[in-house]
């Protein structure tokens, strides 16, 4: 039986009270109603409603049935795959005849994930790069502007003189690896 979330328990049976407590009318109103949730057939209507009245909005829990580490089938997938953790789980359904579906679900039960591989290709963009900055230094210590704000909802025309126009300008390059620089102007 399909697993429904609170909220969707909860319009599932106020849609069965509207309808008359019907059964499949509620399965046709509700599809109507949601369409793009899933939609519970009369028979799970009936489960939900008689699960509700025993124990109220609680969600069914899930059996897993393949907690036995001593489990003969999953000591020897697990055997395989220590082996060869590039092995496909076909490969050991031909090899052991334990049906690729639970060769998945003992995989599972035990917490492994079959990840992918990444393909990427060799770093060698930093010979191709070139990086340059430069910076002003002016003789009052002020260095940039960027930080200087003046929060307004009007614009105030914020200005400051500046008395001393004596400045240094200072550009550095790194190019295949190499320094270039510094350079004063």
């Amino acid at each position: 039986m399909a697993n429904y979330a609170p909220t969707e328990v909860v319009d599932i049976l106020i849609t069965f009270g509207e309808c008359g407590r019907n059964y499949r009318l509620t399965a046709r109103t509700y599809t109507e109603r949601f369409p793009n949730r899933r939609y519970p057939t009369a028979q799970q209507i009936m489960n939900i409603e008689r699960r509700s009245r025993n124990n109220p909005l609680q969600r069914e829990r899930r059996r897993n049935r393949l907690h036995n580490n001593n489990d003969p089938r999953l000591l020897a997938v697990l055997a395989m795959v220590h082996q060869n953790p590039h092995i496909s789980t076909r490969q050991v359904e031909r090899e052991l005849g334990i049906p690729q579906i639970m060769v998945h679900r003992l995989l599972r039960s035990v917490n492994y994930h079959p990840y992918h591989i990444t393909l990427v290709q060799e770093l060698k963009f930093f010979s191709n790069v070139c990086f340059s900055d430069e910076a002003t230094f002016i003789s009052n210590g002020s260095l940039n502007r960027h930080n200087y704000h003046y929060w307004s909802p009007e614009n105030p025309h914020w200005y400051r003189e500046v008395l001393n126009q004596h400045r240094l300008h200072v550009w550095v390059g790194i190019c295949n690896g190499e320094v270039i620089g510094p350079h004063f102007f």
